[in-house]
């Protein structure tokens, strides 16, 4: 999730993203299509991790019980506010709203807390909320695994 939230874009990943795609020709729509494959992108990894770590979510469920996959459910709510977060930053900004629309989606997306870009990991709320919830999923494997804390 922290990648989905970096700040830049950098012209490769523009490239990357991109590639194959055919791109309007209006400047305004070209930008607009290149920042939605570039999330489009992030989001990919994303889903890539979620799915490799569900299957594990599944054995520890039968392993250890229902409570280990509810340990996940904090995560999963933060994951669900970013989400939320980007889609209403690329319908405020998509050129194919007038700007009234616009606005409205900008009022909406500032009565939620600003989590689209990660800019100082010491004072982030959002990765904070993150890392702390990891923690108990990582207590809970440590007494499964017999580890110390």
């Amino acid at each position: 999730m922290k990648n989905v939230r970096f700040v830049a874009i950098w012209s490769g990943e523009f490239e990357e993203a991109t590639k194959g795609m055919d791109l309007p020709t209006d400047d305004r729509q070209r930008r607009f299509s290149e920042e939605v494959a570039v999330y489009n992108a992030r989001w990919r990894r994303v889903q890539e991790v979620r799915s490799e770590l569900y299957p594990m979510i599944i054995e520890g469920q039968a392993l250890w019980g229902l409570p280990f996959r509810d340990e996940f459910s904090e995560l999963w709510k933060l994951e669900n506010e970013l989400q939320r977060a980007v889609r209403l930053h690329l319908k405020q900004i998509n050129p194919s709203y007038d700007a009234e629309i616009q606005r409205e989606f900008y009022n909406v997306r500032t009565k939620s807390r600003d989590i689209l870009y990660l800019t100082d990991e010491s004072t982030d709320s959002h990765l904070a909320d993150c890392m702390r919830a990891l923690g108990p999923i990582e207590d809970y494997l440590r007494a499964k695994l017999g580890r110390k804390q």
